[in-house]
């Protein structure tokens, strides 16, 4: 059994020689596939009706910073939005993808900001898929 922070989100996860198990006390996951014309969903996890700020950008610049490690580039930002978390520590955000075929294969870098105690997430990547 190993632990260590795998993932990059600050906390430790556990690889017990066959999978690892990541902690999801503070999680962005990406729900579905981001396909032209339809809907895909990040689901958010933190701190119980805490917030969060999700970010999408086009390119990586991994850095450390008081809040852990970021690793988007801010500079190449498209997207910023609050998020409520629920009482359960929960939320998520649904994106409607645009029935544009010239976005097959295009890439977003997701990371974001999650409060109690504010720390960046492990980043997620979603690419347009014409499926």
């Amino acid at each position: 059994m190993s632990l260590g922070d795998l993932d990059l989100d600050g906390d430790l996860d556990l690889f017990d020689g066959r999978q690892v198990l990541f902690n999801l006390r503070r999680s962005l996951a990406q729900r579905g596939l981001a396909r032209i014309g339809r809907d895909v969903s990040l689901e958010l996890r933190g701190s119980r009706n805490g917030g969060a700020l999700l970010v999408a950008a086009t390119a990586l610049a991994p850095v450390a910073t008081p809040f852990g490690r970021r690793q988007i580039a801010l500079d190449t930002r498209l997207f910023a939005r609050r998020i409520a978390l629920d009482g359960e520590g929960r939320g998520e955000e649904h994106f409607a993808v645009p029935a544009d075929a010239t976005l097959i294969g295009t890439t977003l870098h997701w990371q974001a900001l999650i409060s109690a105690p504010l720390r960046w997430s492990a980043r997620e990547e979603t690419t347009v898929t014409g499926l």
